[in-house]
């Protein structure tokens, strides 16, 4: 007797999204939670990790803010999206995008090669007043807290206003050769694999704004 196995999961992994605004007094005047999709290409990641290659070579990275997440032009209702998508909307479509780096690894050496790796937890400065705090939940749940400080993410320069409409996470893995542990290119948001993502009725980004997104991956 044989047995048929059959594949049928598409996700690895799981998560859970939220954007909060807050005034310039940290007040909450608006927000939006919802789980998010992780993609397909996330299998990858996971996968590295696994075998035991992440995270030298796979892990969460980057992420990134876009304009083109909703549906058919109402910015009160965000677009529908499968799991196979590779990029932002507003990546696909030349809408306007705003990414951020981090580092999440912490490097230490212990007299072998590599280096030893494994991820930082507190607050991270990541450039413009803005900063990351990674939490490490429990043994399956990672949390990614980004503010995007009033200076960050604006239209028009730091006093314009911006409506986003998308987010998404992506991971170090790229085909950018200058792209290693210790160079990122500019554009390196651009690269990568994205590995979780959301759209979300438009919240307005301007110089009075703090964005915070609470972004958690369960294992």
């Amino acid at each position: 007797m044989s047995l048929n196995i059959k594949d049928e999961v598409q996700k690895p992994t799981e998560g859970y999204f939220k954007l909060e605004c807050l005034d310039k007094d940290g007040i909450i005047i608006d927000t939006y939670e919802h789980k998010n999709m992780i993609m397909q290409k996330s299998k990858a990641t996971v996968a590295n990790a696994t075998m035991g290659n992440s995270p030298q070579y796979d892990y969460i990275n980057k992420i990134v803010l876009g304009d083109k997440g909703s549906d058919g032009g109402n910015l009160l209702v965000g677009r529908d999206f499968s799991f196979t998508r590779e990029k932002l909307f507003a990546q696909t479509e030349g809408g306007d995008t705003f990414g951020l780096l981090f580092d999440p690894l912490a490097r230490s050496s212990d007299g072998q090669a590599p280096l030893k790796r494994e991820f930082k937890t507190g607050e991270v400065e990541i450039g413009s007043a803005s900063k990351i705090t990674v939490n490490i939940i429990n043994a399956s749940t990672i949390q990614y807290i980004f503010d995007l400080a009033p200076g960050s993410a604006n239209g028009g320069g730091t006093d314009g206003v911006k409506p986003w409409t998308e987010a998404a996470l992506y991971v170090r893995r790229d085909d950018n050769v200058n792209y290693n542990d210790n160079t990122i290119p500019d554009t390196a948001q651009e690269y990568g694999n994205i590995f979780a993502m959301r759209t979300f009725p438009a919240k307005i980004k301007d110089a009075t704004t703090t964005f915070r997104i609470t972004w958690e991956i369960v294992f």
